[in-house]
């Protein structure tokens, strides 16, 4: 059986890793397995045994200006925001996808929130599984008039129409019959592989809505005593990168660094400080046992796994969605947004002790993960059931 992974927003790094054990299982049974997905070429370390591919040409950088709140409202305004508010778009992506599914014909999808993923797909009849984390929709409410809302918002949004009205026109010209609902795209099949406490929807959700995230094990051991500090994606795209610098080299060997795209010069000169430069990134129990904190970029997968090693966070989101991952931690007390200008006059010693004295209340305890399948074992099963059924 030919298996799809694909996911369509985001730098690469946490997209990949979400949808990796996902690949590695159905891979131990024996089917064909193939991941595309956008920032693919960041990732250093993929594994050999699973093909994968770059999507091109899907619009991420066609995003509209928006509001942060309409943009948690409605589906429709999330589709209109990443692509849907211009059909040349539309049809551009579909393109790439079709170009995929030629090569590999799947038998089903998985597609980690991925919206022309899951319109090629219908299209083409292939049965979807939805992944995904904090900003997988909970269930939504088709009302009579066709619009589609969260539970409790009465006022359909305007970007319904354009998105649905672009959409139903592509399909059109490829004689298929019109689309009455942006939901339909998004019907069943869903699971959230996240906390309660970092999901951006958790009020609207039920906690049926939940299967455990793929790491499923709090990450125990005793705590280091250096300051584990990452950046996601290339440092060149990281606008606070000369502030955090000075920081590594201030801090010299209190510190391990792991960043993409470091030059030589800045390595050197990192080096010279006695700051610990790592080459790969490291697994999270290896982090736990040399580390007593982590400054990171608020990605969701790394504010999970440092949720579940106990690890207190220090952040510097770089987007909205971040910026909303970092809002969560900071809710649970478990972290605290840094602002590189007020440490950049601070001492070695009190900056030291800032990073070392900070309590956090361990928000996981109430999760009990024993004796439950993996969200692993949920999507591998749904997937299988679904295409058996096509």
């Amino acid at each position: 059986m030919n298996i799809l992974i694909g996911w369509e927003l985001g730098a690469g790094n946490g997209h990949y890793y979400n949808v990796k054990p996902i690949a590695e299982a159905f891979l131990s049974q024996g089917h064909n397995v193939r991941i595309y997905g956008n920032g693919l070429h960041n990732i250093q370390d993929i594994d050999p045994n699973i093909r994968t591919g770059i999507v091109s040409e899907i619009p991420i950088d066609q995003r509209v200006s928006y509001q942060r709140d309409t943009a948690l409202n409605n589906i429709a305004d999330l589709y209109y925001v990443f692509g849907f508010h211009n059909p040349t778009y539309i049809e551009r992506s579909l393109d790439s996808w079709e170009t995929v599914f030629y090569d590999f014909n799947p038998d089903v999808v998985i597609s980690e929130y991925a919206f022309f993923l899951n319109l090629h797909a219908y299209i083409n009849n292939i049965p979807v599984v939805n992944v995904g984390t904090s900003f997988t929709l909970p269930p939504l409410v088709d009302n009579e008039s066709g619009y589609v809302n969260f539970p409790g918002i009465t006022q359909p949004s305007e970007t319904v129409d354009i998105s649905l009205g672009n959409i139903n026109q592509v399909l059109a010209k490829k004689g298929i019959s019109p689309l009455d609902s942006i939901v339909r795209l998004h019907e069943g099949n869903r699971f959230v592989m996240t906390l309660p406490v970092l999901d951006i929807y958790a009020k609207d959700r039920t906690s049926s809505d939940y299967v455990l995230p793929l790491d499923v094990n709090r990450i125990g051991g005793e705590f280091g005593e250096k300051l584990f500090v990452y950046v996601n994606g290339n440092i060149i795209f990281f606008p606070q990168w000369p502030k955090l610098k000075k920081l590594l080299m201030k801090l010299g060997d209190e510190v391990i660094f792991y960043g993409k795209g470091l030059s030589v010069e800045d390595k050197k000169q990192l080096m010279e400080k006695k700051v610990e430069v790592l080459s790969a990134l490291q697994s999270f129990e290896n982090i736990k046992k040399n580390c007593r904190a982590i400054v990171h970029h608020s990605g969701h997968g790394v504010c999970l796994n440092a949720l579940l090693a106990g690890l207190p966070q220090f952040m510097l989101p770089l987007n909205f969605e971040q910026e909303l991952n970092a809002q969560k931690i900071v809710d649970c007390k478990s972290g605290t947004l840094l602002n590189l200008d007020d440490v950049s006059g601070v001492s070695k010693e009190r900056l030291i002790k800032y990073f070392s004295s900070y309590e956090i209340i361990d928000s996981t305890k109430k999760y009990s993960f024993a004796g439950k399948p993996s969200a692993v074992d949920c999507i591998v099963d749904r997937a299988l059931s679904l295409a058996g059924a096509a």
